[in-house]
């Protein structure tokens, strides 16, 4: 198993839902170059249709990189995801991921909220996410 996020880099994300606004931060995983076809990305799109639990948005209101660069007009999206009991004390309850949309049509893990969280749990996470929808509490796709 390998830890994920680096500690020490952070992403920091505005998001605005209704009249509140809340900053996330996120530890940083461009280092494990974790990337995913686009078929995840389509997937997620067909789920959100789907079910009524899986809901997205345009939240994201700034994004800062760990240089403290404003990434606010690229390609990226967040999934906020909270997991129903059952699968949570396996993958944890609440995770937030943030993915870059790349230019050859994949996406790229960027961040994520648990700094300890491990190759093994993250895929463990998605897998539940696509394939077993009824263990999700609720998803919001953060755009």
């Amino acid at each position: 198993m390998i830890l994920l996020a680096d500690k020490w880099r952070k992403w920091r994300v505005s998001i605005s839902i209704g009249e509140e606004t809340n900053e996330v931060i996120l530890y940083d995983t461009s280092r494990a170059s974790l990337i995913f076809s686009s078929r995840f990305l389509s997937s997620l799109k067909m789920l959100i249709a789907k079910y009524p639990h899986y809901m997205s948005g345009e939240i994201i209101k700034k994004l800062l990189s760990p240089e403290d660069e404003d990434y606010s007009g690229f390609s990226v999206f967040m999934v906020m995801c909270i997991f129903k009991k059952r699968v949570a004390v396996r993958v944890g309850k609440i995770h937030y991921f943030l993915f870059a949309i790349l230019r050859e049509g994949g996406v790229e893990l960027i961040g994520v909220s648990d700094e300890k969280i491990t190759d093994k749990t993250f895929l463990e996470a998605i897998g539940i996410i696509i394939d077993s929808p009824d263990n999700v509490q609720s998803l919001i796709m953060a755009l």
